[in-house]
């Protein structure tokens, strides 16, 4: 039996250029996520709109590199079960006011999109409010190193995996190696013993339901599956090459540590509701966000 929450696996997508584009290809991961709003009720009769996280530097890719004004999003309708490819502005059509927010903290690589209409929204799995865990509530929870975690996402570059055209999703399992910084507020992000690829950037980092055993005396750990935070990257180190001669460094190659970078929580939603104040000012009013709890 798996310890991992399947709805928050569904709510990791794909996301690259449009197809028909120029360039158009994928190039990273995205999570969905469903933020509260008095003014858009679904069929449940709870209310929200649809957001998108992923990290800045593949967002800076789409406006930079290949000078997108859209992005595609590859993911599964819960409907069907089908794997469909849908496209979302990221600039309003109208008043080409941006439709995303960066960080303001240039050290954290956190970007959010809005997807605008809710009503297509639901035909996905997105993550919700109930569902994250911050910082807070992961050190009350006694998370600390050694505690086992998933991540999420699609990596391009491993060879045959990835030529498929649905939506399936890579899984890998690992551990927090390092996060204490983190809890002392003198890091922006944390580590995980987890091999990252290209494309696994924006994916979902979940903790893993752990049954505690009440005879290890000391031992900590959390009977939630929750999403804890978002890949950045894999930490890089350098292999100096000496020679034999000089005995000193002539080549130095850069290479895949196995630990990945990972975003907090914390600052996604301080993105977000960056980009809920933006839309504020741009919405009618009565379209008010409801607090999170």
């Amino acid at each position: 039996m798996s310890h991992i929450s399947e709805h928050l696996v569904k709510a990791c997508v794909e996301v690259g250029i449009p197809p028909g584009t120029q360039n158009s290809h994928w190039i990273g991961t995205g999570i969905l996520y469903a933020h509260p709003f008095l003014s858009f009720v679904d069929n449940s009769g709870r209310g929200s709109l649809p957001f998108l996280f992923t990290n800045k530097h593949i967002l800076e890719d789409l406006l930079t590199s290949n000078k997108a004004d859209k992005v595609a999003i590859r993911l599964l309708n819960r409907e069907t079960g089908k794997s469909e490819i849908r496209t979302s502005d990221l600039f309003d059509s109208d008043t080409k006011e941006k439709l995303w927010v960066i960080h303001p903290n240039v050290e954290v690589d956190v970007a959010v999109i809005s997807l605008g209409n809710p009503a297509k929204a639901l035909q996905f799995t997105l993550a919700e409010p109930g569902q994250i865990m911050n910082l807070q509530f992961m050190k009350k929870e006694g998370m600390q190193e050694g505690d086992f975690v998933y991540m999420v996402g699609y990596p391009y570059s491993l060879k045959g995996v990835m030529k498929q055209s649905r939506a399936y999703p890579v899984v890998r399992s690992g551990c927090i190696a390092r996060i204490a910084d983190a809890y002392h507020g003198e890091s922006q992000t944390y580590l995980i013993d987890v091999t990252s690829f290209p494309g696994n950037s924006g994916g979902a980092v979940i903790s893993k339901a752990t049954k505690l055993d009440e005879h290890l005396k000391g031992t900590f750990g959390t009977n939630k599956s929750g999403l804890i935070g978002m890949v950045s990257g894999y930490l890089e180190f350098d292999d100096e090459a000496i020679s034999i001669q000089s005995k000193r460094p002539r080549v130095v190659f850069t290479e895949n540590s196995g630990l990945t970078v990972v975003q907090t929580v914390d600052n996604m939603i301080q993105a977000l509701q960056i980009l809920l104040e933006q839309m504020h000012d741009l919405m009618p009013k009565g379209n008010l966000p409801l607090a999170e709890k």
